[in-house]
């Protein structure tokens, strides 16, 4: 079909409900070709998002993607998909999902909002998928992600924090909140707030490293680096080859003997350094 096919879009539309299964999906590839010219187009495959044969959904997100920004009609449709409940055994659904989430950062700025929004998600599937896109997205993501981190939500915190991760050294309008995320009461949210910082600047800031030790060691929490981020802070720390390192020894930071597993008390991905802080009364 050449871009000029606009005037098939209606019978095309209509046959994306055929009962053949092969017919759908032919209409559907049909819709895609023909791009964005018409919002029948969109609305046509967007409908089919919705469709009962579990087939369909995901051939329907990847047309959607195919078209771009002009798909943007399907934003919320598209994160609809991204949003439903999870089945681990269903690869049809999580193909969905993935398709809906390039959908979406295929679509660029104009889905920043609603996948800002959907962060808030409890599940873990769902902020992947969300932070995965924004990160394709990038600096326009930026300013709303960095006001999320100030969110009463913890779920959108979270999630703010790991997107940011995902956009790196272009985020880095983000590094106040990221700092003050560093003394963040949920642990994952620090650990993503430093995995940022580092993701940002590419090299530990002592400055920042200082900060969250101070705050930390008060409370008697333990200190967590992103695992980029170990075997360099490890070598770091323990030579004190940073222009603060008298200070950091002061806390008592010391690397930890082994990586920590994922648990209920310390919920961590692999890969972590624990360096443990103890303030010794120095009055931090």
């Amino acid at each position: 079909l050449r871009s000029n096919s606009a005037s098939a879009v209606p019978a095309l539309a209509k046959i994306v409900a055929d009962p053949n299964l092969e017919v759908r999906t032919a209409a559907i590839e049909a819709l895609a070709k023909i791009g964005g010219e018409t919002k029948e187009a969109v609305s046509a495959i967007a409908k089919a998002l919705r469709d009962s044969n579990p087939d369909i959904p995901w051939r329907a997100a990847k047309a959607l993607g195919d078209m771009g920004e002009d798909a943007k009609a399907a934003i919320p449709d598209l994160v609809q998909c991204v949003k439903i409940n999870h089945d681990a055994d269903d690869g049809y659904q999580e193909l969905t999902r993935r398709n809906a989430g390039n959908a979406l950062a295929a679509i660029g700025p104009e889905a920043v909002s609603p996948l800002v929004e959907a962060l808030k998600s409890d599940d873990p599937n769902v902020q992947d998928t969300c932070a995965a896109a924004l990160g394709r997205i990038g600096v326009a993501a930026v300013a709303p992600l960095h006001d999320a981190l100030r969110s009463d939500d913890v779920h959108l915190r979270s999630g703010a924090a790991l997107a940011l991760v995902k956009i790196g050294s272009k985020a880095t309008g983000a590094l106040p909140g990221l700092i003050e995320a560093l003394k963040d009461g949920d642990p994952m949210i620090r650990v993503r707030a430093a995995q940022a910082v580092w993701a940002i600047q590419q090299e530990p800031d002592p400055g920042i490293l200082l900060q969250q030790g101070r705050h930390q060691a008060l409370q008697g929490q333990p200190l967590l680096f992103p695992g980029l981020a170990a075997g360099l802070l490890a070598q770091e720390l323990v030579v004190q080859r940073f222009e603060h390192g008298p200070e950091l020894a002061e806390l008592g930071l010391v690397p930890g003997h082994e990586l920590l597993e994922p648990g209920p008390l310390l919920p961590v991905p692999r890969g972590h350094l624990l360096l443990q802080g103890h303030a010794r009364g120095h009055g931090l």
